[in-house]
Order: structure tokens, then C-alpha cells, then sequence
């Protein structure tokens, strides 16, 4: 199952309460799955549970009977039951009153417009009731184990820019670009996708989501340690393997007992501890130095080795 069939049925369990949410909800239903077929008002989904909720908020806003009878058009490779092409037909009787109700205009053809009447959005509930329903009919979003990614494949230009308006009110960045013709209002910054799985009231999928941040944010914090320490390390090694070139030059050419007892001192700990820092060094000298007098000797002994070379 994928990350999206989660979220979603995580939103079916819930419903809304307020009426002036379920209507909202319903309008963004109408736009997405409605159509006038052979006069006969009818809402089409691929998603039984969607079908489901269309359903119940139908006959819960307008009545029993509002729905006059629902019909499957399952196929014979369909094996997911879940996914089944369902068309609901709705009483014609009621539809002056249901476009009424959603503030649509009302003529004679009854045209279903492709955005919802800002009056249905004043409330912030209900500006949520739509960008969830639009979700469960447009959404999708992407396994955050694998990358950040959440889009709505809207059905016209003038319902992308509503979501991207409805988004900015909560403080949501979208883009939109246009793919196969349709337009696409799209969320790739992990933050912005877990702010709108909180809007939509996805809270299971946020958890989800919020775990594997953290998770990552570890791993990079860890890998970022690794690599500084092996940086270092790296570092480490190039300085010594040049102390120890310089030491022995100086060992094979001038001799070790002709140098200062200091640098001679420093030269044989060195070339005896290969892979000891700074600050572990000073310490084997006697009497024990800070790394500052260390780093001052080595350097001595490299001067005086490239002294050596230019003579």
C-alpha cells in the first residue's frame, strides 16, 4: 500500500460535523466528480470509500433519498475493492436546492463551475473541508523515505490557483507547473508537506513524516561528524607523513645529534610516533611542551630541512 493510500484512508475516518463544512466539502466534490450525463446529475469516483462519504454527505446535508441509486462500473481486472469506478446519481428533483445551497449560479443548464464561491471559504474549517476533499480527489504524495514530494493534478487553471491560495492562508508553499496538459500545483519542502497533512487532518502520516525527519536530520548530522573526522584525519596524516620526510632528510644528511637538543629531541618522538597529534607529542617531551611549542618545533625542523636541500 502506498504512502498515499495511508493518508487518505487515515481522512476518511473523519467527518465533518458543521454543516457549513460539509457543504464546502461537497462543492469541491461537485467541481471534481460531477457531470451532466444524458440529464441526469452524476458523480463518478474510482475510490469506493470516496464514494462512500459522497454519499453519506449527500443524503446527510439534503435528505435521505438524495441519492436515487448508485451504480458500479467495476471492470474484470479490477481486484482492488477499494478501487472500484462507481457512478452516483443524484434526484434530479433536488438540484435547484443543492446548487443553491453551494452558492453555485443557477440557470438552465445548471453549469458546474471550476472554482468554489469565496462565500463558502470565509470560515478557516472550511478552507480545510476543501483542500482535504480536493486531496482525496487530486492528491497524492510521495514516501517521505524516499523524497519529499506532494502534488494536486487539478482540473483547470482556475482551480490551481485557488489551491495555491487556499495553501498560502495556512502558510504553504506551492508551485505549479503543467504536465500532459494538466496543471499541477505541487509542495516539495518537508515542512510545508507536514503542515498540510496537519491541515488535512492526516496527524498519523505527520507522525510518520516528523520520525523520519528526524531520523534523516541524525544521519546527516552524523555523516557530516564522519566526514570532519576524516577530514582530519586526512589532514593528520599529510602534515606527519611531510614532518617525518623533513625529519629523515635531516637524520641521513646532517645527523640527528648534530641538531639542538630540542629539535633533536622533537625529531626522534616524532619519527618514532607516526600517527600521534600535536598536543599527545608534547606530552612524550621532557619536560612536556603545549602543542603551539610542538607545531613551532616541527616547523623548525622543516626550515631547517629545506635549508639542507637548497645548499
Amino acid at each position: 500500500m502506498s504512502f498515499t493510500s495511508d493518508v487518505k484512508k487515515e481522512i476518511f475516518s473523519h467527518e465533518n460535523s458543521a454543516r457549513h463544512c460539509m457543504l464546502a466539502e461537497l462543492a469541491a466534490y461537485f467541481i471534481c466528480c460531477a457531470e451532466w450525463r444524458d440529464k441526469e446529475f452524476v458523480l463518478s469516483s474510482d475510490n469506493r470509500m470516496l464514494t462512500e462519504r459522497i454519499s453519506k454527505l449527500l443524503d446527510k446535508s439534503y435528505g435521505k433519498g438524495t441519492v436515487d441509486r448508485i451504480v458500479n462500473r467495476r471492470t474484470s481486472n479490477a481486484a482492488d475493492i477499494d478501487n472500484v469506478a462507481t457512478d452516483i446519481f443524484v434526484d434530479v428533483e433536488k438540484i435547484s436546492f443543492i446548487f443553491s445551497s453551494v452558492k453555485f449560479s443557477r440557470n438552465d443548464d445548471f453549469i458546474i463551475p471550476q472554482d468554489i464561491p469565496g462565500i463558502l471559504l470565509k470560515n478557516s474549517c472550511c478552507r480545510r473541508a476543501v483542500l482535504t476533499a480536493w486531496f482525496l480527489c487530486l492528491g497524492s504524495v510521495s514516501d517521505p523515505e524516499k523524497n519529499y514530494h506532494c502534488e494536486y493534478v487539478c482540473i483547470s487553471d482556475d482551480q490551481a490557483s485557488q489551491i495555491i491560495s487556499l495553501l498560502r492562508d495556512f502558510d504553504i508553499t506551492a508551485h505549479r507547473m503543467v504536465r500532459k496538459g494538466r496543471v499541477v500545483v505541487y509542495i516539495k519542502e518537508s515542512e510545508s508537506i507536514a503542515e498540510l497533512l496537519n491541515v488535512i487532518g492526516a496527524h498519523k502520516a505527520l507522525m510518520h513524516l516528523e520520525n523520519l525527519r528526524i531520523e534523516k536530520g541524525l544521519r546527516n548530522d552524523v555523516n557530516r561528524a564522519v566526514n570532519c573526522d576524516t577530514a582530519n584525519a586526512k589532514k593528520l596524516a599529510a602534515a606527519s607523513g611531510r614532518q617525518i620526510a623533513d625529519i629523515i632528510f635531516l637524520r641521513d644528511n646532517v645527523g640527528l645529534d648534530n641538531l639542538p637538543d630540542n629539535l633533536g629531541q622533537m625529531a626522534r618522538v616524532r619519527i618514532e610516533n607516526p600517527d600521534l597529534p600535536l598536543k599527545e607529542l608534547g606530552e612524550l617531551l621532557d619536560p612536556p611542551i603545549g602543542k603551539s611549542g610542538v607545531n613551532h618545533r616541527l616547523r623548525k625542523l622543516s626550515e631547517l630541512a629545506e635549508e639542507y636541500r637548497n645548499k
